[in-house]
């Protein structure tokens, strides 16, 4: 218990020191975990070029990370781009994910309920295996999305990792 408190500790002041961006970019660029490298940990700087470029559409501004789910031996990323235009839509939003090992994309996640505003993507987390299939699976939340009446309620939506398909939606069972 005392180890593991000490490294979350380390971990902290390392984010702190190096800053939340240093640390994504460092997941980015294919370093498995920010504060486990060694000296052969090898940290390319190969860009990925972005899926949809929009001037304002922010990625990679969220991403998290996911154990190899297109089976090369590699741990993929998830991207998030909230604010981007689909289909002439506003503000909608958008996920992908791409190749740890290539950068390439390996599919993008339009979402479910297209509304202007909704900012699809605006929360992702990868949840680990939700449908026992042994590969992780994404959370996304649209934080701004309008559901049965309830402006900016949003919704939770739950995705297969390996595939993007839709699992399952979860509303706030309280809206305001």
């Amino acid at each position: 218990m005392r180890r593991d408190l000490a490294g979350a500790r380390r971990g902290r002041l390392a984010l702190r020191l190096l800053g939340a961006g240093t640390a994504c970019a460092a997941l980015a660029l294919g370093a498995t975990s920010v504060f486990g490298a060694t000296p052969s940990t090898n940290y390319d700087t190969a860009a990925a070029v972005a899926p949809d470029p929009q001037l304002k559409s922010r990625v990679p501004e969220r991403l998290s990370h996911a154990r190899d789910l297109d089976g090369d031996g590699v741990s993929d990323i998830f991207a998030s781009s909230y604010l981007l235009d689909v289909n002439g839509v506003e503000d909608t939003g958008g996920v992908y994910l791409f190749s740890g090992k290539t950068r390439k994309l390996i599919y993008r996640l339009n979402p479910p309920d297209q509304q202007e505003g909704a900012h699809f993507g605006f929360y992702i987390s990868v949840l680990g295996d939700v449908n026992a299939d042994g590969l992780d699976d994404l959370a996304v939340g649209a934080e701004s999305l309008d559901v049965a009446g309830n402006k900016d309620q949003g919704r939770l939506y739950v995705f297969d990792g390996p595939s993007g398909r839709l699992l399952y939606h979860i509303d706030n069972p309280h809206p305001q």
